[in-house]
């Protein structure tokens, strides 16, 4: 009941308008996630660049296995 009261004597004295009350909650929300929001963005763009060195290097190991078999059937002929 104390909330009710207090937004009600705010409101008689006339406090509070002309401020948007959203836009203030939403970019305090904001501020607080933003650092664990850069820290998962950190970790999904290292675990990008992982998974595109393990691509490259699976797709770099795949020519040289061809390679080789290439070598070994021209070498038993």
């Amino acid at each position: 009941m104390a909330s009710n009261t207090s937004f009600t004597i705010a409101n008689a004295l006339g406090l509070g308008y002309g401020i948007n009350s959203n836009d203030i909650v939403t970019n305090l929300v904001a501020a607080a996630q933003s650092p664990e929001q850069n820290i998962i963005r950190a970790r999904q763009n290292i675990n990008k660049a992982q998974i595109s060195a393990l691509a490259k290097y699976k797709s770099a190991q795949s020519y040289m296995e061809r390679q080789i078999m290439m070598w070994n059937s021209s070498k038993s002929r």
